[in-house]
Order: structure tokens, then C-alpha cells, then sequence
């Protein structure tokens, strides 16, 4: 009889560590893919940066005399734009802000082609983008270590407590770059 009891109680208990263990390892799973999914994300919004702000140097586009190259520099331009654009929500006010950034940048070259502004137009265009993009890129890889390490997000995943983050880098990128 002891015998039956200690078959049942261990089938049980493995039952139970099996059913446990699957849940566990379907959230693991699930964390993970979707960690590397925003990994991806930041990757491409940083790329986009980084052709944007190539695109809109004012040193750079000084250099480009011929009409061809002015063209195929702005299509580049267009096209690094709209990639920015579909990596970003413009119904939160701040992705909004620095898509509104992101157009100033694109009209003010395509003016400066125009020979209708300069290129300390373009610098204060890129400038004004650059504040924007920067704590927002770092508020974006702190919310995905704070996710990868596994600890808890304390509301990070939350607007409100994202856009306090995006606040405490920006003033600090503020006071830095005012020095």
C-alpha cells in the first residue's frame, strides 16, 4: 500500500514540476523574443540616425555641386526619414517630436538644394533632432537591459514612467551639451 503512495506521490510531483517547468520556460521564451525583436528595433533606429545625420552635414552637402548627386542625396534622405518614421508610435508626443525633427531636417536640405536657407539652418535642424533622438534612444536600451537582466520593470513598460525616464536623459543631455 506504502508502495502505491509513493508511486502516486512522486508521478504527481513530477506532473506538477513538468507543467511548472513548461509555463516557466513559454515566458522565458516569450521575454526573450521579444527582447531581441527590440534589440533589432534600436539597431535599425540607430542606423537611421546615423544616415540622417550623414545625409543632413551641412560640410557634406556643401560638397555636392552637380544636381544628380543633390537628387539621389535627398531620395537617401527620404528614404532614412521614412525608416525612422515606421520604427516610431507618432501618437506618443514624444516619437511625434522627434518625427517633426526628422521633416525639418528633410525640408531644410531640400531647401538648402534650393539655395533658399543655409547651412547653419541645417545645423540647428540637426541639432534640435539630436536632442530629441539621443535620451530617447537611451531611455529605450535602459528599458531593454532592465527587460534582459530580468529584473522588474517597475513600470518602465508603462508610458507614464517611460516618459519620467526620457525627462531625467534629457535633462541631463541638456546640461551637458549647455556647457
Amino acid at each position: 500500500m506504502i508502495d502505491y503512495i509513493t508511486v502516486a506521490v512522486t508521478l504527481t510531483l513530477g506532473v506538477l514540476g513538468l507543467i511548472v517547468n513548461s509555463i516557466l520556460q513559454r515566458k522565458n521564451n516569450s521575454i526573450s523574443t521579444v527582447t531581441k525583436t527590440r534589440i533589432a528595433g534600436m539597431e535599425k533606429l540607430q542606423k537611421c540616425m546615423q544616415d540622417i545625420l550623414t545625409y543632413s552635414d551641412a560640410h557634406y552637402l556643401g560638397t555636392m555641386g552637380d544636381k544628380l548627386l543633390q537628387n539621389e542625396n535627398v531620395r537617401n534622405l527620404t528614404r532614412s526619414v521614412s525608416e525612422l518614421r515606421s520604427l516610431l508610435s507618432c501618437s506618443f508626443e514624444t516619437d511625434a517630436k522627434v518625427c517633426a525633427a526628422v521633416e525639418s531636417i528633410l525640408d531644410t536640405v531640400q531647401k538648402f538644394f534650393a539655395k533658399e536657407t543655409t547651412g547653419e539652418e541645417i545645423a540647428e535642424a540637426r541639432k534640435r533632432f539630436e536632442a530629441l533622438i539621443d535620451p530617447y534612444i537611451q531611455t529605450e536600451w535602459r528599458r531593454i537591459k532592465v527587460e534582459t537582466v530580468g529584473k522588474r520593470c517597475k513600470g518602465l513598460g508603462k508610458l507614464v514612467a517611460w516618459n519620467k525616464a526620457y525627462e531625467e536623459y534629457r535633462e541631463y543631455y541638456d546640461k551637458w551639451h549647455k556647457e
